[in-house]
């Protein structure tokens, strides 16, 4: 008896798995923080939320390869991130590696997170600067340089805005990564409802 409800218990734990990655329909609703009239100090704690879970996580370990493989195919040792929110993804990659082998990367925002940024910078002198002003990742502009990057935001834009933002790094002439972590399935949706 004891081991048909082992196999019954275990069948019911693979079954409500297979349910978890389900994968949901794309339903384009935006984000609250997105918009400029959300409160600036609610979006830099959850932007500050976020660098703490990726740091806990280390949802963004394997990114630091990838970015120094593509700073030896480039030469281009200098990283713009966009959408940083607090630094969050690229704080984590600087805990494996300080210096980032001589790179340096600039956080820029929409609505910048200059407080974040400033205490990274001073961790991190000589690698991490920022760009105060707001910076639409659509238009970055000639006089912000370096291999672009966006950690966990490209799902903010719809279908227009992330071809302006492909297009203007091809216009530019600059590489550009995007990683993001996030799911479309039950088990992402309950990950992101359920976190603290």
């Amino acid at each position: 008896a004891m081991r048909g409800g082992l196999g019954s218990l275990t069948r019911g734990v693979c079954g409500l798995l297979r349910l978890l990655e389900i994968p949901l329909p794309y339903v384009r609703v935006g984000e609250l923080e997105d918009r400029g009239w959300f409160p600036a100090w609610l979006r830099d704690a959850m932007t500050d939320h976020l660098t703490a879970m990726f740091r806990l996580t280390g949802a963004y370990d394997s990114a630091l390869p990838l970015l120094r493989s593509v700073a030896g195919e480039s030469g281009e040792e200098r990283y713009l991130d966009l959408c940083s929110g607090g630094g969050g993804a690229w704080s984590a990659v600087l805990r494996r590696a300080p210096s980032l082998d001589g790179m340096s990367v600039s956080f820029s925002d929409r609505y910048p997170n200059v407080g974040a940024w400033a205490a990274l910078a001073e961790r991190f002198p000589g690698t991490v600067t920022y760009v105060e002003e707001p910076l639409d990742a659509t238009a970055v502009g000639a006089e912000h340089r370096g291999t672009r990057t966006l950690f966990t935001s490209f799902h903010h834009f719809d279908a227009a805005g992330g071809e302006r933002l492909l297009a203007d790094a091809a216009d530019a002439g600059v590489p550009i990564g995007i990683f993001e972590v996030s799911n479309r399935n039950l088990r992402g949706l309950l990950t992101t409802l359920l976190v603290p």
